[in-house]
């Protein structure tokens, strides 16, 4: 039972994570949903997860998933979040010179 619901976990997670790059890189949302959480990747993925895995772990008794499922949610928005914040460049930090 443990590895079917490890398998549920893994698979949710990434069939949201390609959905959520989907809906919000390539096929964009109608005019009345154009505001957080629906343009960013980010805040799509994390909410859909959490709803997602509060359903099936409240709603069927699943707990392994609920504990797992969050988790790792959490984990890869924090994850995601840094990466975000090391590979973002100001304009403060841009180097220059409109003298040359």
């Amino acid at each position: 039972m443990d590895l079917i619901e490890t398998i549920i976990v893994i698979t949710v997670f990434f069939a949201v994570k390609f959905l959520g790059w989907k809906i919000t890189e390539e096929w964009g949302l109608p005019v009345w949903l154009q505001y957080k959480p629906w343009i960013c990747n980010t805040c799509l993925c994390f909410w859909s997860l959490l709803a997602i895995y509060l359903i099936l772990g409240l709603g069927f008794n699943l707990y392994i998933t609920l504990i797992f499922g969050l988790i790792l949610t959490v984990l890869d928005t924090i994850a995601v979040l840094v990466h975000q914040h090391n590979n973002t460049i100001s304009i403060n930090d841009f180097d220059y010179d409109d003298n040359k």
